[in-house]
């Protein structure tokens, strides 16, 4: 791809269909490199930045299936190192033997001076992963090729990267899921340099950047999805809620303010709002009466807030979808009428540590698809009847110690469920239910940090297990028979497994027999 730009008369460059050259750097994979020598930092417009050299973002929902969505612009700001002694000895091997201490130190001192005489071979490792999955996937290495043109007058100044890098390139390995995540790690391979700061930012063809409007430049999740029309006021100090433009917005942003105690009643007059965050708004405690039926909102985010209570006209938002109540720690009871929000599929009450239980009638919400209910309270968490949760696919219950250290055994009902996390839950011998083996779809068994000597005998049947996660159970003595389908077995800590069992390492020769097959 050609792409002619003139910054200074540093900055030369040879283009063609791979990569873009520089003088005394060099990048060649796909999209447009560029390189600005003296820079001062990460441009303003790349609002995912961090320092050190990881990072990581969400990618844009169904981003392979978005034509508006165009690629990643990665960004990274390095300098040299400034300190001599972190110099590797063996960089300097080209000095002769014979030459004293003295005359290879003003030599290295000589080689400081010319713009030209470091160079090293920088690395960015981008990976894949499901934002709340276990899987992950290497996408590919970039390498960066650079002589260090950042020292001027005995200072260090920094230097930029920007590569504007294609959707294609991202998706040309691999099957994305709807929540993807991408990582891009910088690495050096010599010490020459550190990498100061690194960044991405998701490009559009309707340009985010110049399209702000009414979106806090710092909020980065209201930058995601563009398409949306959105009313942000993320970290403001208001105490009343603005709605002179109340139909002009599906998606309303109070992150973060600080001063917001409750929501007016008048809030449900933005008529076409799907999506409502008040994420971290640390004094809000009321919840406003939802007077009539609300057909649009879709999204409900009220994570770590103050709120008490939900008003059992929550069912009035009968087309809900998520409901996001993760660290509402003053948050003391669910009202039974949530169990009539009958499109709701996700619900998220971890860590809501005054709630004592779930709702009776939550097995009649027939499309729950995720259910987070970690770390509730230890001494009386009781796990009601699920048995009518026929969509559920992922049943998150770390650190929710369970009454009399048991599971019921109607979890077997749970026909769709893929993903299953009992970890930390106290459970004791016998409190896992032969019944658990009926989950035909069941991929992620975690079961670590419990209490029990074994597990059922059944679990061979899980034909579609890839992952039994049994780390720190300590009281572990021994392990059944494993179904070939399964790839990671994780025993690390259990202190009292037998494992040289033949049975165990039977099993394990299965497995391999399958992937070999597969």
């Amino acid at each position: 791809m050609s792409y002619n730009l003139i910054m200074s008369h540093d900055l030369k460059h040879e283009s063609n269909s791979n990569g873009v050259f520089l003088a005394d750097s060099h990048y060649n994979d796909h999209g447009i490199c560029i390189v600005v020598p003296g820079s001062s930092g990460i441009p303003k417009w790349i609002r995912n930045q961090r320092e050190g050299y990881q990072t990581t973002m969400e990618l844009p929902l169904n981003c392979n299936e978005n034509d508006d969505f165009l690629g990643i612009a990665i960004c990274f700001v390095y300098a040299p190192l400034d300190e001599c002694e972190d110099i590797p000895e063996n960089d300097l091997a080209h000095t002769s033997e014979n030459e004293s201490g003295d005359e290879a130190l003003n030599e290295y001192d000589d080689l400081l001076e010319a713009e030209s005489s470091i160079s090293t071979e920088l690395k960015c490792q981008l990976s894949l992963s499901e934002v709340h999955g276990f899987s992950s996937l290497r996408v590919r290495h970039l390498s960066f090729r650079t002589a260090c043109k950042c020292y001027h007058n005995g200072g260090v100044s920094e230097q930029m990267w920007v590569i504007f890098y294609p959707k294609a390139a991202i998706l040309e390995s691999c099957h994305t899921n709807r929540f993807m995540c991408l990582e891009a790690l910088f690495m050096g391979s010599r010490n020459h340099f550190k990498v100061v700061k690194c960044g991405l930012q998701p490009i559009y063809a309707q340009d985010p950047i110049v399209q702000t409007g009414d979106v806090d430049a710092s909020c980065l999740e209201c930058q995601r999805n563009v398409e949306h029309r959105r009313l942000c006021l993320k970290g403001q100090t208001i105490s009343l809620l603005p709605i002179e433009r109340a139909s002009e917005f599906d998606t309303l942003c109070l992150r973060e303010c600080k001063n917001l105690e409750s929501l007016p009643t008048s809030i449900w007059e933005f008529k076409s709002l799907k999506s409502l965050f008040c994420s971290h708004c640390s004094q809000l405690q009321y919840f406003p009466e939802v007077l009539e039926n609300i057909e649009n909102l879709r999204e409900l985010h009220l994570n770590e807030t103050a709120i008490k209570e939900l008003p059992s006209s929550i069912e009035h938002l009968n087309r809900l979808e998520v409901l996001n109540l993760d660290g509402c720690k003053n948050l003391v009871t669910l009202p039974e009428s949530i169990s009539n929000l009958c499109f709701l599929e996700v619900l998220d009450v971890s860590y809501c540590s005054k709630l004592h239980k779930l709702p009776q009638n939550l097995g009649r919400l027939q499309s729950l698809k995720h259910l987070h209910a970690c770390g509730l309270n230890s001494t009386c968490c009781q796990l009601l009847s699920l048995s009518g949760l026929c969509s559920l696919e992922k049943l998150i219950l770390h650190g929710s110690k369970l009454m009399q250290g048991e599971i019921l055994s109607d979890i077997c009902c749970l026909y769709s469920l893929k993903a299953l996390d009992l970890s930390f839950c106290s459970i004791d011998e016998g409190g896992i239910p032969t019944e658990i083996c009926h989950l035909s779809s069941l991929r992620q068994l975690l079961l670590f940090g419990n209490l029990f000597r074994s597990i059922p005998a059944g679990v061979n049947q899980l034909s579609m297990l890839r992952l039994l996660d049994l780390g720190h159970c300590q009281e572990l003595r021994q392990i059944p028979a494993l179904p070939s389908s399964l790839r990671v077995l994780d025993v690390h800590e259990c202190t009292r497994l037998e494992t040289s069992s033949g049975l165990l390492w039977s099993s394990l020769f299965n497995c391999f027999k399958s992937v070999i097959q597969v």
